[in-house]
């Protein structure tokens, strides 16, 4: 049988681990990490650096399971079955999932179930959110639960928008029987295109990388 998973070595032999952990996903260490979801791989990224993003800017991720200590660049890209995420997001990343934990989101994020910290300026499509603190932002989704509500959140729901407390204004509340949350998301063929040429881009340089390694290994020997 086979073994999905990443190559490491233990001693003087090597195994098949389906979990690894780095320290940052980047050109220069890991280059563009594109898996199956369905094979059971995690990836853990702790970044020790607070100033530096765990994910830097134009990575692209593919992996079932992604958890993340730290946070995640300019124009990056997520997929997964499950994210956890401890700090935030930038406002130009995308993360497509089927349930996350986010700390900080300012970016656009599309899942079945969406738990997030605070919410500021971010976007969220979802079939379930959960939101503790919604600063700013936009919410799509058939169920919305909100602690607490700052200003200019505009809230979509198709079964029910539940806020313990309001302590801003100019909020919108939208109650529509035709909001699906994750099943309806608006512009999504424009995403996808987006997220093709973003593909084929990062295939390019993906193979350039591969390229340079091959020649550096000719040199070498």
């Amino acid at each position: 049988s086979t073994k999905s998973g990443y190559l490491v070595k233990t001693g003087n032999s090597y195994d098949v681990s389906n979990s690894i952990d780095i320290g940052e996903i980047s050109f220069k260490t890991t280059g563009i990490i594109n898996t199956d979801l369905d094979n059971d791989i995690s990836v853990n990224v702790t970044k020790e650096n607070p100033l530096e993003d765990a994910i830097e800017k134009g990575m692209t991720v593919k992996v079932q399971n992604l958890t993340i200590k730290g946070s995640i660049g300019p124009s990056t890209q997520v997929e997964a079955r499950s994210v956890e995420i401890s700090g935030q997001t930038h406002n130009s990343s995308l993360i497509q999932c089927s349930e996350a934990k986010v700390g900080l989101h300012k970016g656009k994020i599309t899942g079945h179930t969406v738990e997030i910290e605070t919410l500021e300026g971010g976007e969220v499509i979802a079939d379930i959110a959960i939101i503790k603190n919604a600063i700013s932002g936009k919410i799509r989704a058939k169920t919305i639960k909100i602690r607490e509500l700052g200003a200019y959140v505009t809230m979509e729901a198709s079964e029910f928008i539940e806020v313990e407390r309001i302590r801003g204004e100019e909020n919108k509340f939208i109650l529509d029987s035709s909001v699906k949350g994750l099943s309806n998301i608006d512009n999504n063929d424009e995403r996808k295109i987006n997220l093709k040429n973003s593909r084929e881009e990062f295939k390019g340089l993906s193979k350039k990388f591969k390229d340079y390694g091959e020649k550096l290994k000719t040199n070498m020997e």
